[in-house]
C-alpha cells in the first residue's frame, strides 16, 4: 500500500482511501472485532461440511468442492510484512468459507425448492430458471 500521510492510505481496490482512526485503541478494538469472526467462521465451516455430507448424500445433490472457494495466493506477495500476510490468509479463509456456504445454500434451493421469490434481490441470480410464484397452484 502506498502511504499518503499518517491519516490516509490508498487501498488497491479502485484507488479508494481509508482513514485510520486517530486513537490507536480504536485500531485495537477494530482488530479484535474482525479477528473474533474466526470463531463463527470455523463453526460455519465445520457445520456446512457436515450438512453437505449428510443432506446432499441423502438427497443425491451434487456436492460443491470447498477447495474451489478457498484461494490462498495473496500472502505470497513479497512486499507484505508478516502481519499483512496473516491478514491475507485470514481474509481469504473467511471470504472463501462464506462464499462456499452461500453456494451450498443456492445448491440446496436449486434441488429442494425451485420457486422464485416474488421480488428480485441481490444474490438470487441462481433462481433465473425457477418457477414463478403466480404460476404455482
Amino acid at each position: 500500500m502506498e502511504k499518503i500521510n499518517r491519516k490516509w492510505f490508498i487501498i488497491p481496490q479502485k484507488n479508494k482511501t481509508i482513514r485510520l482512526p486517530r486513537n490507536p485503541l480504536l485500531t485495537v478494538f477494530a482488530a479484535i472485532a474482525i479477528y473474533s469472526m474466526i470463531i463463527p467462521t470455523v463453526f460455519v465451516d465445520i457445520t456446512a461440511q457436515i450438512y453437505q455430507v449428510v443432506y446432499f448424500s441423502i438427497m443425491h445433490i451434487p456436492k460443491i468442492k470447498r477447495s474451489d472457494y478457498l484461494v490462498f495466493d495473496r500472502q505470497r506477495i513479497s512486499t507484505l510484512n508478516p502481519m499483512q500476510k496473516l491478514g491475507c490468509i485470514y481474509c481469504s479463509y473467511v471470504n472463501g468459507i462464506l462464499a462456499w456456504a452461500k453456494a451450498l445454500a443456492n445448491q440446496t434451493e436449486i434441488y429442494s425448492c425451485a420457486i422464485k421469490h416474488s421480488t428480485k434481490r441481490e444474490g438470487q441470480e441462481h433462481q433465473e430458471e425457477y418457477y414463478e410464484i403466480n404460476n404455482i397452484s
